[in-house]
């Protein structure tokens, strides 16, 4: 209704940090091997902050650009199954 395409299909994956499986991308690792930056999809998506849940690190602030498209998303709080 907005008229934004938002990437339905990846954002499962990449909310979670991770890429699209069979998709070629571009991955940006920090020194703590969690990842800063990924390109696919003709998205940029920027990882800005994790969290700790469940023993692991999971993003809690990020960004995904592409063209004229700025999305922040935030994500007050995991709930693992």
């Amino acid at each position: 209704e907005t008229g934004w395409l938002l990437p339905v299909s990846g954002l499962q994956h990449w909310l979670l940090g991770v890429p699209v499986d069979d998709q070629p991308a571009v991955l940006d690792w920090d020194d703590r091997g969690l990842l800063r930056s990924l390109q696919q999809d003709g998205w940029q998506i920027d990882y800005r902050r994790y969290q700790a849940v469940g023993g692991q690190h999971l993003p809690d602030r990020l960004q995904l650009e592409r063209s004229a498209l700025r999305v922040k998303v935030v994500i007050d709080e995991w709930q693992l199954p």
